[in-house]
Formats: structure tokens, sequence, C-alpha cells
């Protein structure tokens, strides 16, 4: 009989020591479940995609500006290819007709993205954030902002305004001339027999 109470007080003792390492092994248990979920959710995809990745081929690419930094801020689709408006900082390569400080610079280009013509807008201090939209007659709006006050800009109040200019139909037209110049060229150039000689 005295060995009954020591009996019964072991169980005693041992029963919450059982529920509290359940109730760790349960919290354990859902920790290292929500891990792996958490793992396979971010790591699955990318193990997956890693396997499955092919090198990027591009159709074309070409490169504008000249030695220092140029900056693209909007691109339109063209009848004739595509017009890139941004600023440079160049004044050799591509960009002609720089005032200094820093140009808006637009860049006409045929559908392959074959450069054809650009201009510079500003003046002597610095002009950035050109963009460009086309309006109802075929013309083209270009607006930023300014710090010049000289060259294509006028009427600056001081220090930087907002400049906004629609661009002149010399622009277009020369366009127009050089890529009939173009296509007239890869007509004749078409034209010639593999011989290489005309006849």
């Amino acid at each position: 009989m005295a060995k009954s109470p020591l009996y019964i007080d072991s169980l005693a003792f041992r029963a919450p020591l059982e529920k509290s390492r359940g109730v760790s092994l349960l919290f354990i248990t859902l920790i290292w479940t929500r891990v792996l979920i958490i793992s396979m959710i971010f790591l699955f995809p990318m193990l997956r995609s890693k396997g499955q990745s092919q090198p990027v081929v591009f159709e074309w690419q070409q490169c504008y500006g000249g030695s220092d930094w140029e900056g693209g801020d909007r691109l339109i689709k063209t009848s004739a290819g595509y017009l890139i408006s941004g600023s440079t900082y160049s004044n050799d390569g591509q960009v002609t007709g720089y005032h200094g400080g820093g140009d808006f610079w637009l860049v006409w280009t045929d559908s392959m993205g074959n450069y054809l013509f650009s201009k510079c807008y500003g003046g002597s201090s610095s002009e950035s954030g050109s963009y460009i939209l086309p309006n109802s007659n075929n013309e083209f709006v270009i607006f930023g902002g300014t710090y010049s006050n000289n060259w294509n800009i006028t009427g600056n109040h001081g220090d930087g305004d907002y400049w906004i200019g629609r661009i002149e139909r010399l622009f277009k037209i020369h366009i127009e001339i050089r890529l009939t110049i173009n296509r007239i060229i890869d007509r004749w150039i078409n034209a010639i027999p593999d011989s290489g000689n005309l006849s």
C-alpha cells in the first residue's frame, strides 16, 4: 500500500512534462512546416526558371550619341521609324549643333533603328527632361526644363523654366529627303548583278 501513492505521484509528475513536450513538438513542427512552405513558394520558381531560362536574343539593337552622356526620355513610333527624345552632353559622334551645358536631343531612326538624323535644341545652360508629343498636323511638340536664355530658348524668367516648342517642318522634310535617298540607294544596290558590273 505504501508504494501506491509514490506511483500516483510519479504519474502526476510525468503527465505535465509529457504534455509540455507535446506542445513543444507541435510548435516546432508548425514552424518547420511554415519554413518549408515559404521556401517552396520562393525558391521553387527560381530553381525552375534557372533550368528553363533562355538567353535574350534581340532582333536588333543600336546605340546613339557621342563621347559624353546621353539619356533617352521618350520614344515614338512614326510611319518612317522611331523618334527618340532625350538629352545630351556630347559635341561629337552623332551629336551636332550642341549649344553647351546639356541640350534636348532628338534622334530619328528608320524601322530597324538605323540612325537617320538628329538635332539639338537648347541654349548655353542646361536643358533636361525632354518629352515629345505628336500633334494633329503630323508635327511634334517638345517640352522640358531649361536654365538657358539664348540660342533656341528665349523669354526665360530667371533660373529654371519650363520650355515648349514645336519642331519646325525642316526637320521632317530633312528626314523625308534622307529616307527617299536611302530607298533610291537600296534599289540601285539591289539592281547590281552578282558580277558587280552595271550594264
